[in-house]
């Protein structure tokens, strides 16, 4: 289950953002419970065969919207705080004011090309929801995602996971534009979900995959006419929350 925190649409001039480089703050308790989670994922993910990233990423401290604007207040986490927070059920039951949460913003992307949108079967290494229907995505990285002001930019971030997901060039990319902030409700996750209209082909993306930089995320491309979006977000397939969050939203903006 999703909850909608603001829904757009809002072009990239119209999203603004500011970020705090401070790092969380964690009681010793906290920090205690995040551990824990952080090493029973690390065990889970070596007896799977799965992925288990630790990089630094933006989390989404708070924001305002309007029709006109969307204005992102984002800090600095990483994925193991994601994960032995937002992801731990144990280190949730405590409080916010008690346990802050990591709130790593995800990125959810609606792929477009025509009349087609191009989603993707999750790779089998993938940490999260392995092997389920999504929109290609990812997370901003404070320092590789930055703009010249050196902010965490989502445009910047979602033109890098175009390319390495997908292998699509950002000149490649016709436009870009936030849809909505949601935020899923068991994880406490805020997700952007952000359309991204491209020149290329279903056909074309197709033949990209084998040599895109991470092509692990992916293990099949998945073509769905835009009429059919919203019943693949009702459907009984393995869809990802915020996949489905993004096919929902999507199916009623494009």
């Amino acid at each position: 289950m999703t909850v909608l925190l603001a829904r757009g649409p809002w072009p990239e001039e119209s999203v603004r953002a500011s970020f705090d480089a401070r790092p969380l703050a964690f009681d010793g308790r906290a920090r205690e419970a995040l551990e824990r989670a952080w090493k029973r994922a690390q065990e889970d993910a070596l007896a799977s065969g799965r992925t288990l990233w630790n990089g630094r990423v933006a989390g989404l401290a708070s924001f305002r919207a309007s029709q006109s604007e969307l204005s992102l207040r984002l800090h600095a986490t990483d994925y193991r705080e994601f994960v032995g927070t937002n992801l731990s059920a144990e280190y949730r039951a405590r409080s916010r004011e008690e346990a802050p949460r990591s709130d790593a913003l995800g990125l959810s992307l609606v792929v477009v090309s025509g009349e087609t949108v191009i989603l993707h079967r999750r790779g089998a290494a993938n940490f999260e929801w392995p092997l389920a229907i999504d929109t290609p995505g990812g997370h901003v990285e404070p320092g590789k995602h930055d703009d010249e002001s050196g902010v965490p930019s989502v445009f910047r971030a979602t033109r890098d996971e175009l390319e390495g997901e997908l292998g699509i060039e950002s000149s490649e990319v016709l436009s870009l534009r936030v849809l909505a902030l949601t935020r899923m409700a068991e994880t406490e996750k805020p997700q952007l979900i952000v359309l991204a209209r491209i020149a290329l082909s279903p056909e074309e993306v197709r033949s990209r995959l084998p040599t895109a930089r991470e092509r692990f995320e992916t293990s099949e491309l998945l073509p769905v006419a835009r009429s059919e979006l919203a019943k693949l977000a009702r459907s009984g397939e393995l869809v990802s929350p915020a996949g489905r969050a993004a096919l929902e939203i999507a199916s009623g903006l494009l």
